[in-house]
């Protein structure tokens, strides 16, 4: 397998990351190619919906999922906020290794996963997420997230449930001699090329593709605010979290993979969307754009989200939130774990007004710090003066698996 330079045309060196321009997988990955020109025209639009016919169905159709998104299964009538702690342990943390970086072997004890057959290259240090120092098996446990690419193979390992201190296998933080990683399951993928579906048995996510696929990086989300070469949106479609899912699943998600299914908490499978599924925001660009034109004042980190959604979409990769969806970041812990300044922190500073050094960023409204100086980039309801839920959201589609798959024409 061939490798990339994803760090300006050179591996990315322990503590460096892509820049805003870099994205993982190929051009041919749904993740990274831009919905049809004509989607958010009404006269052809209905043909891309999802439907009675749409492989993902189970009983309704874009309307009714989203009615149903919007008003039962989520307890909280609003996106996921951006939470940005000073604990750094926000997100999911991704490191590169490089060839001269120790070997690990990952093992996973919820079964066979064929990620063990290609020991990796990564960064001795790298921390997984949500270090909860107590967690207790049968109880609510964190994902324990940890992605490293092999910049020298090309693979993306894509872990979940990583043990870490306190338990009897201990790989977290990652050690200088490498060894064996021990996961409840894992898998991995193609990082440089190719569509980022996880490749043979096992996985890192409901949806069974990379970690990154649709992951939203600070590097990029930095440029794209501050308009770096004109950019106006992150250029791939999100990768969201819902509640809940119909129990059947639609490219890109494989076949077995559904999350978890409505009926699990006592809710309607046949109104629920499809784990795969695909939605986005039928809004023009202008009309995103009158979002800010007074008394509307939606900032412009809340409208790169949107044009993103409008022009890429956002897909259905894991299940559990309880807001409308919840969007994925990487994580602060991956910069301090590398003796690096927390790139998150420093970009929700610039947001707040806190920043020293912001660059072509500047201060926007709608973040928030509480006492404890953790800082929140906030979708309430009722903000910048609109109503999110009928003025923004209800404008949400959600689009039939020949859109992902590239066979609407055919």
């Amino acid at each position: 397998m061939p490798a990339a330079d994803p760090c300006n045309g050179q591996p990315c060196t322990r503590g460096h990351f892509p820049p805003g321009n870099w994205h993982p997988y190929g051009p041919s990955s749904t993740f990274n190619k831009p919905l049809p020109a004509d989607v958010h025209d009404p006269t052809v639009n209905a043909k891309y919906l999802m439907g009675s016919s749409s492989p993902g169905y189970n009983g309704s159709g874009s309307a009714a999922i989203i009615t149903y998104m919007l008003g039962t299964i989520a307890a909280n009538p609003q996106i996921e906020n951006i939470f940005v702690p000073q604990n750094h342990l926000g997100g999911w943390p991704t490191y590169y290794g490089q060839s001269t970086d120790p070997t690990y072997t990952v093992v996973c004890s919820g079964g066979p996963c064929e990620v063990g057959t290609h020991p990796g290259h990564a960064p001795p240090g790298g921390e997984i997420q949500e270090a909860d120092p107590t967690p207790k098996r049968g109880t609510y446990e964190p994902d324990r997230h940890l992605t490293f690419i092999d910049q020298s193979n090309g693979y993306e390992y894509d872990l979940w449930h990583v043990f870490f201190p306190g338990w009897p296998q201990t790989t977290s933080p990652l050690g200088g001699a490498g060894g064996q990683i021990s996961t409840d399951w894992s898998g991995y993928t193609s990082a440089f090329g190719g569509d980022g579906r996880a490749i043979g048995l096992g996985e890192g996510n409901a949806g069974r593709v990379g970690n990154l696929a649709g992951r939203i990086r600070v590097e990029e989300l930095n440029d794209v605010v501050a308009h770096v070469n004109g950019r106006t949106d992150l250029g791939h479609a999100l990768a969201i979290t819902v509640n809940c899912t119909s129990g059947k699943s639609v490219y890109p998600a494989f076949a077995q993979n559904s999350g978890r299914p409505c009926d699990m908490i006592s809710q309607d499978d046949t109104k629920a969307p499809p784990m795969g599924g695909r939605i986005f925001l039928d809004m023009t660009p202008a009309a995103i754009d009158q979002l800010a034109v007074p008394p509307k004042s939606v900032p412009e980190w809340k409208r790169v989200i949107l044009r993103t959604l409008a022009n890429y979409g956002a897909i259905i990769m894991d299940t559990g939130s309880d807001k409308y969806f919840s969007l994925q970041l990487e994580s602060g812990n991956q910069y301090t774990s590398m003796a690096q300044p927390d790139a998150w922190l420093a970009f929700a500073q610039c947001m707040y007004g806190d920043g020293v050094n912001c660059g072509a960023l500047s201060a926007e409204t709608d973040w928030e710090k509480n006492a404890s100086s953790d800082y929140t980039g906030v979708f309430h309801q009722l903000k910048d003066g609109i109503n999110w839920t009928t003025d923004v959201w209800s404008h949400l589609k959600v689009l039939d698996e020949c859109v992902s798959n590239g066979l609407c024409n055919q």
